[in-house]
């Protein structure tokens, strides 16, 4: 009896033994295929792509020609969110990548007819950046907007301030109509919190990865990019770089030369003298707007457009991250 129960554990043993090599040698094929680099030439995802891609995701695309390269950091510096070219990729400004997104999109609305603008007066913030202005950028939707990331989250926006102030008691608020101005800042805000409930905890970082991302996954959805690998936990909660199908975007090189030329035009119709000359300052850094225009409070008709909407921007993203987390990580 005793022999048998010795033969069986024996045989049992021997079998746990194989069952355990066979796992281990397939787990070992399994992580030799996910690191086998892939030959040249082939790609994963779709080879062709679809729909048009407007001001925003021509930005995306072909941002080493529109966005400053990154700032010098201290040593040992390790920011949140780190921006890249997705053709070149060399590291962007996060800041500069998110301005112009929306500058490029905003432009593009405004040179056809679909938003007006007014400025009007105000009084200071008292929040950075410095000075504080005296006034601010307001906008009107006069049509409805082509279809592009940043588009529809701006109509959704316009559409939350129309139902925000509809709620009003009327002894709060004047009569309205439907062609309301809101100011700049309360449309950024509101596309950031649109752009947010479709994101995932993980997803969520910056107000300015946070519109990169959404214009990203867009473009992914299109197929002029290709998802980053989902294969591992790590991969899952850590957000990796798409990478580029680099036929159809190479096709749109036109269009983004087209765009540059739309933006310069603008700026040369409505900006100041500092925005089609910029001079460096005494601490060498590139003034593109009129100084002055910053603690402005007379004569606000007069003021050029395309400065105004870049003050804006910057104090509404410079405002907004005020309100978020460490630039740092971990803090």
């Amino acid at each position: 009896m005793q022999v048998a129960i010795a033969v069986v554990l024996v045989a049992l043993g021997v079998w746990l033994f194989f069952l355990v090599f066979r796992l281990a040698r397939g787990a070992q094929r399994r992580l030799a295929e996910l690191a086998q680099p892939a030959e040249p030439g082939t790609r994963i995802g779709p080879i062709s792509a679809e729909g048009p891609v407007r001001a925003d995701g021509l930005i995306y695309l072909y941002a080493h020609d529109f966005i400053k390269p990154a700032p010098r950091r201290a040593m040992g510096s390790v920011p949140r969110d780190r921006a890249y070219a997705c053709q070149t990729q060399d590291e962007l400004d996060p800041e500069d990548f998110a301005r112009q997104l929306l500058y490029a999109m905003l432009v593009e609305q405004l040179s056809e007819g679909r938003l007006s603008w007014r400025t009007v007066s105000r009084s200071p913030t008292f929040m950075p950046p410095y000075p504080h202005k005296q006034w601010e950028l307001q906008l009107r939707q006069d049509q409805a907007l082509p279809s592009s990331p940043l588009n529809e989250s701006l109509q959704v926006a316009f559409e939350l301030g129309r139902k925000g102030r509809a709620r009003r008691p009327s002894d709060e608020a004047p009569e309205q109509t439907p062609d309301e101005f809101f100011t700049v800042e309360d449309l950024i805000e509101r596309m950031l919190k649109a752009i947010r409930q479709e994101m995932t905890f993980w997803e969520r970082g910056t107000c300015c990865s946070d519109l990169r991302h959404h214009v990203e996954s867009a473009l992914i959805a299109q197929g002029y990019l290709d998802a980053p690998a989902r294969d591992t936990w790590l991969e899952t909660v850590r957000r990796g770089r798409p990478t580029l199908n680099l036929e159809p975007v190479q096709a749109l090189a036109q269009e983004a030369k087209a765009l540059a030329r739309r933006l310069e035009t603008f700026r040369k119709r409505f900006g100041s003298p500092y925005a089609l000359q910029p001079e460096k300052d005494e601490k060498g850094q590139l003034v593109d707007t009129d100084p002055a225009l910053a603690t402005k409070t007379e004569g606000l008709d007069d003021m050029p457009l395309d400065d105004c909407l870049r003050l804006t921007l910057h104090e509404a993203i410079t405002a907004i991250k005020q309100l978020e987390p460490s630039s740092e990580a971990g803090i």
